[in-house]
């Protein structure tokens, strides 16, 4: 894999990482969640089941 691939993975794994952490402590909305993370997930070609997949965790956790 090339070094940039793995370098923009990385810092998207992060950014989800503390927005998942942010909607889980309530520091943000689901839907503020929603709105950026989930659509740029469609944005860079993230498959709809794996999108809902990370829609459904975050709301399992947001209980």
């Amino acid at each position: 894999m090339p070094r940039a691939t793995s370098r923009r993975t990385r810092d998207e794994l992060t950014k989800l990482s503390g927005t998942h952490a942010a909607v889980a402590a309530r520091r943000a909305g689901l839907s503020d969640y929603e709105q950026t993370r989930i659509a740029e997930f469609a944005a860079v070609g993230v498959n709809e089941p794996l999108r809902n997949k990370v829609r459904a965790v975050v709301e399992n956790a947001h209980r």
